[in-house]
C-alpha cells in the first residue's frame, strides 16, 4: 500500500505565527516544545512535518488566531485559518 506523503505546508503556518507576532521560541514555549522543533515544522524538515498531530495543529492555530485577534486583525486571522484547514482537508479529501 503507498503511503500518503501529503502534508501540511509548514511556510503556511510560520505565516500565521509571524503574524500573531510570535517568535519560535514564544511559540515553542506555549506548545511545550522546542525552538528547535517550530523551526523544523516551518521549514517542512523530515520527519518533523510527518508527526505533527493534528491537535498541535489546532494549539498552533488557536493560539496564533487568539494574538491576531488581540491586534485588531480578526480578518487576517480567518484568512490564516482558512489556509490551513483547507490545507488540511485537501490532505484527507485527496
Amino acid at each position: 500500500m503507498a503511503r500518503n506523503t501529503k502534508k501540511i505546508d509548514g511556510k503556511v503556518l510560520a505565516e500565521y505565527r509571524k503574524s500573531a507576532k510570535l517568535s519560535q521560541l514564544d511559540l515553542a514555549v506555549i506548545l511545550g516544545r522546542s525552538r528547535e522543533w517550530v523551526s523544523a515544522i516551518e521549514n517542512n524538515e523530515e520527519p518533523s512535518i510527518v508527526v505533527i498531530s493534528l491537535d498541535l495543529i489546532q494549539q498552533w492555530m488557536n493560539v496564533c488566531h487568539r494574538r491576531i485577534a488581540a491586534y485588531g486583525q480578526l480578518e487576517r486571522a480567518e484568512t490564516l485559518k482558512s489556509s490551513i484547514l483547507s490545507s488540511i482537508l485537501n490532505i484527507f479529501i485527496k
